[in-house]
């Protein structure tokens, strides 16, 4: 039986910070109709994230999404 060695990534080329790759990630999903209380707080957990490094990933489609990638 021949033995399949798994692939080797030194040849990929990057755009960006690849460390990302390596640390926690948070996923924000919103409906695109929600409360507006629900709303000013994303706002807020998106400042509150920022400002603690987190990697936030998303699909970023609906306008909340959006908002919170900016």
């Amino acid at each position: 039986m021949e033995r399949v060695l798994p692939p080797q990534h030194d040849n990929i080329n990057y755009m960006g910070n690849k460390e990302i790759l390596k640390s926690h990630k948070i996923a924000f999903l919103c409906s695109r109709k929600c409360p507006a209380d629900v709303i000013l707080k994303s706002y807020d957990w998106a400042i509150e994230q920022r400002e603690k490094g987190v990697c936030v990933i998303s699909g970023f489609h609906s306008k909340i999404e959006k908002d919170v990638l900016h």
